[in-house]
């Protein structure tokens, strides 16, 4: 819950992409993941270098938001191979859900005959 609220601040206080601010915190959150940065020197240099990257500008106050957030993250201890597997699980399962209900030929077929009454009207 903090990690979505404080994303959102930061969307709202940073001046950039909404997108672009989310993937910079994605991109923070897998070098985590990954264990490539530890120590609390190395998420804020990280911050610095994947807010460069996205061209994002970020203040100091925002810098110091999402470094405490990095950090709780990092003392929860998740096993984080364990959550994208399980992911990974829940997007098949819902696909695958889909595909059996037929929910997706009646997507299909919903547009195209969107698609196909749009361009009569230009007939």
């Amino acid at each position: 819950m903090d990690e979505l609220v404080t994303t959102g601040e930061l969307e709202e206080s940073i001046d950039g992409d909404a997108e672009d601010i989310e993937a910079m915190i994605s991109e923070l959150k897998g070098r985590i993941a990954r264990g490539e940065i530890d120590s609390t020197e190395e998420i804020a240099a990280a911050i610095d270098e994947v807010a460069k990257e996205y061209d994002i500008q970020i203040s100091e106050e925002d810098k110091e938001k999402l470094l405490e957030l990095l950090e709780k993250l990092q003392g929860l201890d998740l096993d984080w191979d364990s959550i994208a597997d399980r992911a990974s699980q829940v997007a098949s399962d819902i696909g695958a859900a889909i595909e059996k209900s037929g929910l997706g030929d009646k997507i299909r077929s919903f547009f195209e005959k969107l698609i196909e009454a749009i361009k009569s009207w230009f007939k």
